[in-house]
């Protein structure tokens, strides 16, 4: 009972504390700073279709915003770094919630890292590179970038190895490999959108196939490369077989949450543009959904790789979902440089308060737990007669 208990506790603090959480704060932070950039910089409409690229535009424009985006993405790394190091460095922390917090706090910049690899897609459609229709193009991309990110992130693991896992630069290091795999998974999510061609993909039936047939795949992907991948056989194997196939495992991990975005967005997305009510009303559907998946994988007794790849799948929907609730309520109005960043931090605030209030619940339990056995224990041994009492009783 007490392992079922931790390992609950342990998979609710992964989806409802480090994952959704971090989603939200990094998506709302890459928002606010490149509208900001945009409004300071190129003082261009203060809209994220200034940021997204448009196909349609000069090779001078596309690469201008492809700057933007990676200006953020800088900004967010820094950002992220500091904290991952704060976290680390804290002492009061036990070890394991270090690992959970540190795991969410490197989404917060693999956000913009997205922006960027889809920035670049564009800028290179626009100066001809790629071809917006080309099925072999859009393979190519993403077989490119996995390749190229994963040795990127290769050699600087490598070069980094020495270094303290508090420190700074491994920080980095760990922020740049969250980012790389998302951009990867996101590049992989859009080359399968290009290759089978979005009308398909446009069907709830094949969504729904879609979705199940990651299910299935990136859970074994994960236990073969888990099993494979054993302590000794990373000392004798090759640095970069092992970052390899981790990189990999890791970057699909992000498919499978765009597989489901993609499948609850056939179902529920014409609902929630009705009004904010609708919104609402999904966006607690989605968020049960992500719960009760959770809950079930975790009472299956799944390994624990494969509940942490179900938090991050849960969690990138939920936090997905109430961005869209509040992008609902605050409506398309232009509130200016001052009014955007009030609405930030708002955000940033509700989302530290429900985080922080999720966290006292979930260590409440957990103590409650520890006291219980505490306390039972020694009732249990008062209540007992002693041995030489026995002995006596006896005689």
């Amino acid at each position: 009972m007490s392992s079922l208990r931790e390992r609950m506790c342990n998979s609710a603090r992964q989806l409802l504390v480090a994952k959704s959480s971090a989603i939200v704060v990094g998506i709302t932070l890459k928002n606010s700073l490149t509208l900001t950039v945009i409004a300071l910089v190129i003082q261009g409409p203060m809209t994220m279709d200034s940021a997204s690229g448009s196909s349609d535009a000069s090779p001078r424009d596309a690469w201008k915003t492809f700057s933007i985006v990676v200006v953020t993405f800088l900004l967010l790394i820094v950002s992220a770094t500091i904290m991952t190091s704060f976290i680390q460095s804290m002492e009061s922390i036990p070890p394991k919630l270090k690992d959970t917090y540190a795991a969410g706090v490197v989404l917060i910049p693999a956000w913009a890292w997205k922006d960027v690899v889809a920035a670049l897609m564009t800028t290179l459609g626009v100066v001809g590179v790629l071809h917006k229709d080309s099925k072999r193009d859009a393979a190519g991309f993403a077989v490119g970038s996995a390749l190229l990110c994963s040795l990127l992130q290769i050699c600087l693991e490598v070069m980094t190895s020495n270094f303290d896992k508090a420190s700074l630069v491994a920080c980095v290091v760990a922020s740049l490999m969250t980012c790389f795999a998302l951009g990867v998974g996101f590049a992989v999510d859009t080359a399968i959108h290009a290759v089978c061609g979005e009308k398909i993909f446009s069907t709830i039936r094949f969504q729904l196939g879609y979705a199940l047939a990651m299910s299935i795949l990136v859970p074994m992907v994960q236990e073969k490369v888990t099993s494979v991948l054993t302590p000794e056989r990373r000392k004798e194997w090759y640095v970069a077989v092992t970052k390899t196939l981790d990189f990999l495992a890791a970057a699909l991990n992000f498919v499978l949450g765009w597989a489901w975005k993609g499948l609850l967005d056939a179902w529920l997305h014409d609902y929630a543009v009705q009004g904010t009510k609708q919104q609402l009303e999904v966006s607690l559907t989605i968020t049960a959904i992500g719960i009760v998946a959770q809950v079930v994988i975790t009472l299956v007794g799944a390994p624990p790789e494969i509940i942490a790849v179900s938090a991050l799948a849960a969690g990138m929907n939920i936090g997905w979902t109430w961005m869209e609730f509040a992008a609902a309520c605050v409506g398309e109005t232009d509130v200016g440089l001052g009014g955007l960043w009030l609405q930030t931090v708002i955000t940033l605030c509700v989302v530290v308060t429900i985080a922080s209030v999720a966290e006292w619940v979930i260590s409440t339990i957990e103590k409650f737990e520890v006291k219980h056995l505490l306390v039972a224990v020694p009732g249990k041994a008062a209540s007992m007669p002693k041995y030489g009492a026995v002995e006596e009783s006896r005689a």
